[in-house]
């Protein structure tokens, strides 16, 4: 099985908080999109992550509409800066699975509101993280770990309670070591 070989979200990663804001990346000139915009993460987010679909990380796509890289087919890599969104709302929702909560998954849709992740996604992401690929026969490989390191780098561009929870969870944890 091929593994992932990114430890950390790429330099250009539009869930990279130091790139909230920038213009688009060299090579992109024709990008419809403002790659850094909330408009873009938002879109990303609730058009399809929060529903366990995996993102190709743009810097190892071939089919890329911006940046045609035919010499990268094959190896395609899961995007970390999404994956790392995705953690930090499973962690919350874990914690309160840990917890003994009657209804985890209805606490969890009251922390993350509007930016919850559906069952399904819920479900689809933790399959495929235990599985460590995007899909049960092929698919993406993921990383063993997502380190704290890479997990810090990376946010969204509007309030999610679910991502504050896990960074105030998460300074306590560092704090106490």
């Amino acid at each position: 099985m091929k593994t992932s070989t990114m430890k950390v979200p790429c330099l250009t990663c539009p869930f990279r908080v130091a790139n909230f804001g920038k213009a688009n990346p060299p090579d992109t000139e024709s990008c419809e999109v403002e790659w850094y915009s909330k408009a873009n993460l938002f879109r990303l987010w609730h058009d399809g992550l929060r529903y366990g679909e995996a993102m190709v990380c743009h810097s190892t796509d071939p089919d890329s509409r911006d940046t045609k890289r035919p010499d990268l087919e094959g190896h395609e890599q899961v995007c970390l800066g999404s994956l790392a969104i995705v953690y930090q709302h499973l962690a919350v929702l874990d914690d309160l699975v840990r917890a003994g909560r009657r209804d985890p998954y209805k606490s969890y849709s009251r922390i993350a509101g509007a930016a919850r992740m559906s069952k399904h996604g819920i479900l689809q992401w933790a399959l495929s993280i235990n599985l460590r690929r995007t899909g049960l026969f092929g698919g993406l490989a993921l990383p063993s770990v997502l380190d704290w390191e890479a997990i810090k780098l990376c946010g969204v561009q509007w309030e999610d309670k679910a991502l504050e929870l896990f960074a105030k969870k998460r300074q306590e944890v560092t704090e106490h070591d």
